[in-house]
C-alpha cells in the first residue's frame, strides 16, 4: 500500500512538473544575477557562441535567427573609449558569462566601436565593462517575431550607444534606511547622521529637516501629501534624473549654485475608492492610486544641503550634503503616514561629492554628553577589539556632540594612532542655536 502511495506521488509530481501552468517553477536552477534567482533550461554544452543555438525538445518553439548590430562605447564629454568589453547573449547566456562560464564576448576597437553577431530567440542582453569605469547596466534587445526575414532579425546592423562613467572619487557615506510612523499634521525633525527622528523621544539630536504629513479623505478619494521643509538659512533641496545608462546612476556632485537648493519641498498622492464584490457577493472596499508625485514615479533623486550657516548677508560658508535616492523603485513612501525612505549622507563638510559604493560605509564614534556611543552600544574609547576591526581602519568618522565631551577627544586620538587607525574626519557638531558652532 505505501509503495503505491509513494508510485502515485512520483507521477503526480512528474505530471505536475509538465502542467504548462507550473513547468517555469519545476526548471533546473542555473545561477544569480543582481542576486535575483533564475531558472531556466540549459543546453548540455556551455562555452561556445552557439551555446544556444541548437534546438531541443526542451526548448522548441523558440525562433532561433541570426542577429547582427554594433555597440558604440563613450565618456560623458562623447569621447570614444577603447578596449571595453561587451559580453552578454541569450538570457542563459548572460548570466553565465558574468560567472565566467560562457556567453559572448568583444571588444571596442579605438573608435569605441564593436560588432555582435550570433544567433538569438529575439531577445539578447549585453553589458560594457572596463576597469576603472562603471559598468553599463544590462540593455535588452527585443525583436518581434513578425520582424524575421530570411533567416535574419529586423532592424539589423542598428548601432546602440552606450555611455560609460568613470570611477573618479568614491568616498565612505552613511547609508542607510529608516521605517516609521507620522503622525497627521505633526512635523517631526529627523537626524541623517543618527538615522532617525530628533528627540525627545528619538535618537536624533540635530534636526537635518523637517517632515510634516497631512491627509484628506472623503468616501470617494484620499489624498496625502508629505512636506520638507528646512531649519537654517542656506538649507535646502532640489530633484535630479537619472542616468539610467550606468551602474553609477546620479550626478558627481551636488550642484554648487545657491539658488537651486529650495526651502520647501512637497510631494503628494492620490487614491480612490471603489466598492467592489468580493467572496460571498459581500462589497468590499478597494484603493486604488490615481496619480503620485514622487522621486519614484519620475525616475528622480533628491540631493539636499543641511546644516548651513551663513555670514551677517546670508551669503552661504558651509553645509553638509546628501541625497535620497531610490532603491528597487522606492523612494519617499509615506502612504497612510507609514514613511520609508533611503539615503547616503556625505560626512565631509562642504564636500559636494555624491559618489560613493556600498561597501565604503564608515565606522562612527560619537562623543556625547561626556560618553563615548559607538554604533549604538556605550563602549570605552580604548575598547581595542573595535580599533582593530578591519572597517575601522578604512574610515572612522569621531562626532563632537557637545562641548563637555571634548576631553574624550585626546583619548581617541591616542588609541588611533596605538593601533594604526587614521580618522579622515573629526565633526564639530553644531549646537541647537542657529549658527553657533562648539
Amino acid at each position: 500500500m505505501r509503495l503505491a502511495f509513494i508510485i502515485l506521488v512520483i507521477i503526480v509530481a512528474r505530471a505536475f512538473c509538465e502542467y504548462p501552468m507550473f513547468k517555469y517553477s519545476c526548471k533546473e536552477e542555473f545561477g544569480y544575477f543582481n542576486n535575483i534567482k533564475y531558472y531556466g533550461i540549459l543546453p548540455n554544452e556551455v562555452g561556445s557562441q552557439d551555446v544556444t543555438t541548437k534546438k531541443s525538445s526542451k526548448n522548441a518553439g523558440r525562433s532561433y535567427a541570426m542577429v547582427s548590430f554594433y555597440v558604440k562605447v563613450i565618456d560623458d564629454q562623447e569621447r570614444p573609449i577603447p578596449n571595453v568589453r561587451i559580453q552578454g547573449g541569450l538570457l542563459e547566456e548572460y548570466i553565465l558569462s558574468h560567472n565566467g562560464q560562457g556567453g559572448f564576448q568583444t571588444f571596442t576597437d579605438e573608435n569605441g566601436m564593436a560588432h555582435v553577431s550570433g544567433k538569438c530567440d529575439g531577445v539578447y542582453l549585453f553589458t560594457a565593462i572596463k576597469d576603472g569605469w562603471y559598468n553599463s547596466i544590462p540593455t535588452t534587445i527585443r525583436y518581434s517575431v513578425d520582424n524575421l526575414i530570411n533567416g535574419m532579425w529586423q532592424p539589423s546592423d542598428l548601432t546602440h550607444k552606450i555611455v560609460l562613467k568613470k570611477i573618479k572619487n568614491p568616498i565612505p557615506m552613511f547609508q542607510n534606511s529608516f521605517y516609521g510612523k507620522l503622525s497627521i499634521d505633526t512635523p517631526v525633525g529627523f537626524d541623517l547622521f543618527t538615522g532617525d527622528f530628533v528627540s525627545p523621544n528619538r535618537k536624533g539630536r540635530n534636526a537635518d529637516f523637517f517632515l510634516t504629513y497631512s491627509k484628506r479623505e472623503t468616501e470617494e478619494e484620499k489624498i496625502e501629501t508629505l512636506t520638507i521643509t528646512f531649519p537654517n538659512k542656506g538649507d535646502g533641496g532640489y530633484r535630479a534624473k537619472y542616468n539610467y545608462g550606468s551602474e553609477f546612476r546620479t550626478a558627481y556632485d551636488a550642484s554648487a549654485k545657491n539658488e537651486k537648493y529650495i526651502s520647501k519641498m512637497v510631494f503628494h498622492r492620490k487614491t480612490r475608492f471603489s466598492n467592489e464584490k468580493g467572496w460571498g457577493g459581500k462589497l468590499v472596499r478597494k484603493e486604488f492610486l490615481v496619480s503620485e508625485d514622487n522621486i519614484n514615479a519620475k525616475d528622480e533623486y533628491l540631493v539636499i544641503r543641511t546644516r548651513s550657516i551663513v555670514d551677517l548677508y546670508e551669503r552661504h560658508i558651509s553645509s553638509y550634503y546628501s541625497q535620497i535616492y531610490n532603491n528597487a523603485d522606492s523612494g519617499i513612501e509615506f502612504a497612510d503616514g507609514n514613511l520609508s525612505f533611503h539615503w547616503r549622507a556625505n560626512p565631509f563638510l562642504n564636500d559636494r561629492n555624491l559618489e560613493t559604493k556600498d561597501e565604503y560605509k564608515p565606522s562612527i564614534i560619537q562623543l556625547r554628553n561626556g560618553g563615548v556611543l559607538y554604533g549604538g552600544i556605550d563602549r570605552s574609547p580604548i575598547y581595542p577589539e573595535f580599533y582593530k576591526d578591519e572597517s575601522v581602519r578604512k574610515c572612522l568618522v569621531v562626532f563632537l556632540d557637545d562641548a563637555e565631551s571634548a576631553h574624550l577627544l585626546p583619548l581617541v586620538l591616542d588609541c588611533c594612532n596605538k593601533y594604526g587607525v587614521k580618522p579622515q574626519l573629526i565633526l564639530r557638531m553644531m549646537n541647537q542655536k542657529q549658527g553657533e558652532v562648539k
